[in-house]
């Protein structure tokens, strides 16, 4: 499960540089201004993600129902995204990346 939520992590790098230091909430935190009517996905992914890579192991590693539409729901995404590594835009202000 782990690997697959890296995964959909890696795909969304190929629109936006992964800043150092920064977590996967304030990462994916940046997409919710493109995308305002499905955040909660991105709410959801966040959720699974800090489960995932901080909560505690897990031996079973089967997906549930809900967890595997947030992973698809995800990649969905990525199509109504926009390319920041190419086109790069003035940060929103709701994307908590402050403007220096």
């Amino acid at each position: 499960m782990e690997r697959s939520c890296s995964g959909v992590l890696n795909l969304f790098r190929f629109k936006l540089k992964w800043e150092l230091g920064q977590t996967v909430g304030r990462y994916l935190n940046q997409w919710t201004p493109f995308i305002p009517k499905k955040s909660h996905t991105v709410a959801d992914f966040t959720a699974l993600t800090d489960s995932l890579f901080y909560g505690p192991e897990r031996s079973d590693s089967s997906w549930t129902p809900e967890q595997k539409e947030t992973v698809n729901g995800m990649i969905d995404l990525l199509e109504d995204l926009p390319d920041l590594k190419r086109h790069p835009r003035e940060p929103h202000p709701l994307s908590g990346k402050l403007i220096q």
